[in-house]
């Protein structure tokens, strides 16, 4: 398929008029096209839920209209459009994401469905009207991803790569889409997306944003489907952009190979979620959780003044997932100054476990607190901190650069197979039974303050249960609890709530003056003197 797309035509055009391509070199190189031909027209050969399917399907349509002296060409051209169809349809999910859920792979689909349909603009003919309309979406999924300067995530095997140039094709193919054509032209022509915020259920990304601008904050947070092909064992991974900056990253893609850096960036320890127990997620022989038929059925919530993800990994721990651990993680963005995450973890017995809460941090070292835990790097942009907050003690390692006894804190460089030592966080706490920690992530631009300079955490809580109190730079403070909803009002210090998850801030003088609320119904503080 790529050869018949890709390769041999343009070689074919400049082999053709030289003397020394005779009769019989054209005669076998147009026989091997039709030998292409068969080998694509085979069923047992074409691969409908894979980008191969795409690029084998662009192949054979190429060969039916570059070829139509040839008796089977229109046969050819019949049977490669209706597998584009069926390859769109099979492929990409309504949301618009290819259900490789990489973005690298999302392009090759994509580029093989716009190769097979320029083909045909440029001969007069017509692919169905559905198919052409189905790219609109899987253009719309770049915009829905891309981070603030440009670059698509790195997630699963792929790399830090631009959308601008797809981006472009896409606001040519549709040009009445103006926000196409901003993030295409770098923001300096066309219109600013209606959305900042962005959920895709199928996908399962959340995209927390605060705009469109080069200096706005961006959260991705992955909940849905393994994928079916190409994943990594990252369920409830984050990737952090602040400070015009990707500051909490991921190990991304290296080679196809068997290497000790292969495992890494496919392991569970290469990403920004938790381990149990030292062992990691195991969702790869589980074919039912690669692709979903429904979007899923999570909370996601977003407004001017939040967003709010939630996310459930329920498929154990281990080569064989032998450890029954739930892990639910629930993401706040508090707009525009920062996010919260809350990491519950539920065991299916009684012993005590042990849990890793990772954060990969793309810098060149980072300090920790030896007080609060919290840590925090410098960069150009500005600064970065994570602050653990919860009902039980927790302990924080700087991983760097290690190889032994696995490999851990590293990071693909862009260049072939070349990887650079950074920190990573690796928050550690142990439990029996249900457990929840929650840490804050406070980005600082350059020249400012830390918009969160204080949290102080309630400890007489119960299971699953978290709150704290956040002072802010401006003499402002966030009242923040989760998981105190019962059969009646639960209070958290001077926050009285019986949501799920809640925030209340007070200015200088203690009045409320902003709330938040994900379930319930109330959401009140007392006075400082504890009396109604």
């Amino acid at each position: 398929g790529i050869r018949m797309a890709q390769t041999w035509w343009p070689a074919y055009y400049y082999f053709k008029d030289s003397p020394e391509f005779g009769v019989d070199a054209q005669v076998r190189m147009l026989r091997s096209f039709r030998d292409h031909a068969h080998y694509l027209m085979n069923e047992d050969y074409f691969h409908v839920t894979s980008n191969w399917g795409a690029m084998e399907a662009n192949g054979l349509f190429h060969i039916g209209v570059m070829l139509p002296e040839m008796s089977e060409a229109e046969q050819w051209r019949r049977v490669a459009q209706e597998r584009l169809v069926a390859a769109q349809q099979e492929q990409i999910y309504p949301d618009g994401a290819q259900t490789e859920l990489t973005p690298g792979y999302h392009g090759v689909t994509l580029g093989n469905f716009l190769g097979s349909l320029e083909m045909a603009r440029r001969n007069d003919l017509e692919l169905p009207v559905e198919f052409v309309a189905g790219l609109e979406k899987m253009f719309e999924y770049y915009m829905a991803v891309v981070m603030p300067d440009g670059r698509l995530p790195a997630l699963n095997d792929s790399g830090w790569g631009s959308a601008r140039s797809m981006l472009a094709r896409g606001a040519k193919l549709f040009p009445d889409r103006g926000d196409f054509v901003y993030l295409s032209t770098d923001r300096k022509q066309g219109g600013v997306p209606e959305r900042t915020s962005w959920r895709l259920p199928y996908a399962g990304w959340n995209i927390m944003r605060t705009g469109w601008e080069a200096d706005d904050k961006y959260l991705l947070f992955e909940t849905g489907p393994f994928g079916s092909g190409h994943q990594h064992e990252d369920k409830l991974g984050v990737i952090l952009y602040a400070g015009e900056k990707r500051i909490l990253t991921e190990a991304g893609t290296y080679s196809y190979d068997t290497s000790e850096w292969r495992k890494y960036v496919l392991s569970t320890r290469a990403h920004n979620t938790v381990m149990v127990d030292g062992l990691e997620q195991r969702r790869g022989h589980r074919p039912e959780t690669r692709v979903v038929r429904e979007p899923e059925d999570t909370p996601w919530h977003t407004s001017v003044e939040f967003d709010f993800a939630e996310g459930t990994y329920r498929s154990g721990y281990g080569q064989e997932n032998e450890v029954e651990v739930e892990h639910k993680r629930q993401v706040l963005f508090v707009k525009p100054d920062y996010w919260i995450v809350v990491d519950e973890m539920l065991p299916g017995d009684d012993d005590e476990h042990s849990y890793e809460a990772m954060f990969h941090l793309d810098a060149d070292e980072a300090h920790v607190d030896a007080e609060t835990q919290a840590v925090t790097v410098e960069h150009e942009g500005g600064a970065f901190r994570i602050i653990p907050f919860g009902p039980r003690t927790v302990e924080v390692e700087i991983v760097s650069g290690q190889t032994d006894p696995v490999v851990q804190g590293w990071l693909p460089t862009g260049r072939h197979n070349e990887l650079r030592a950074i920190p990573t966080a690796v928050f550690r706490w142990r439990s029996a039974g249900r457990s929840v920690m929650a840490f804050a992530l406070v980005p600082r631009d350059r020249d400012e303050e830390w918009c969160v300079a204080q949290v102080t955490s309630s400890r007489d809580l119960g299971p699953g249960s978290v709150a704290a109190e956040l002072t802010l730079r401006d003499g402002q403070v966030d009242l923040f609890a989760r998981g105190l909803a019962g059969d009646s009002t639960a209070t958290a210090g001077r926050l009285v709530t019986d949501a799920d998850v809640a925030l209340a801030r007070l200015d200088e003088a203690g009045n409320v003056i902003r709330t938040v609320q994900i379930g319930g119904s109330e959401v009140r503080v007392l006075p400082e003197s504890g009396g109604e």
